[in-house]
């Protein structure tokens, strides 16, 4: 039976996915989910969301399914305490140009939609419970791009400690 993962943050990156989860992605798909925001962490490299309750409030990432329970186990130790894992709707078919054009190069040949109307698929998704006062939620959305260019040598050398 497939597991469904909703990433949208470090995760999306194909080598931390690989490095964390031993490559275990069987389909990688653009997706969102409704009513929930993206910020940054502050002090971080990565984001967190928080439920909103609001269907115009999206996070663009990627439905990622896999087959192996330890996949979510790995997940679980990676995102840590700071994130609970809980179920979603993630909607593809309708979100593939709001993803960066770095990121979408990096997993085409697995991304390229086959229909252009929604389809909803469950999952599950890590949510930010660490508090709200760590996330910078007076700023600009947590980016993939500023991410590979100017954090991704901090972050690469923290994984490397664990």
């Amino acid at each position: 039976m497939a597991i469904a993962s909703f990433v949208y943050g470090t995760l999306m990156d194909p080598t931390v996915w690989r490095r964390v989860t031993n490559g275990a992605a069987r389909k990688v798909t653009p997706a969102v989910i409704r009513g929930y925001r993206r910020y940054q962490v502050k002090h971080g490299y990565y984001p967190g969301i928080l439920r909103t309750f609001d269907d115009n409030d999206l996070v663009h990432g990627l439905l990622v399914m896999f087959d192996a329970q330890g996949t979510v186990d790995a997940l679980d130790r990676f995102e840590t305490e700071m994130y609970m894992r809980v179920p979603v709707q993630a909607e593809t078919g309708t979100v593939p140009t709001a993803l960066p054009t770095s990121l979408l190069a990096a997993i085409k040949p697995e991304c390229a939609p086959t229909h252009s109307t929604p389809a909803f698929h469950a999952a599950e998704v890590y949510v930010w419970v660490d508090g709200e006062h760590l996330l910078d939620m007076t700023g600009a959305d947590w980016s993939y791009d500023e991410f590979c260019a100017s954090q991704r040598r901090e972050f690469d050398a923290e994984m490397a400690q664990k």
